[in-house]
């Protein structure tokens, strides 16, 4: 499959070629439980500032006529 796809890239342009199943490709390598970490971390900082906007919005139209 390598071979066909150096010799013709264009043969599987944009196509899934469902070489990676889920949970067949062993243990991950640790840094890549530090980069799942720091996105995790990423998300959770990123949920919670937009509900802090979402609260300062609604109060801030509590108090205007």
């Amino acid at each position: 499959m390598i071979v066909s796809i150096i010799e013709a890239p264009e043969l599987h342009l944009h196509a899934n070629l469902g070489v990676n199943k889920p949970n067949t490709d062993g243990d991950k390598p640790y840094f890549m439980w530090l980069v799942q970490a720091a996105a995790t971390e990423a998300a959770q900082i990123g949920e919670i500032a937009f509900a802090i906007g979402a609260l300062v919005k609604w109060r801030f139209s509590q108090t205007q006529p």
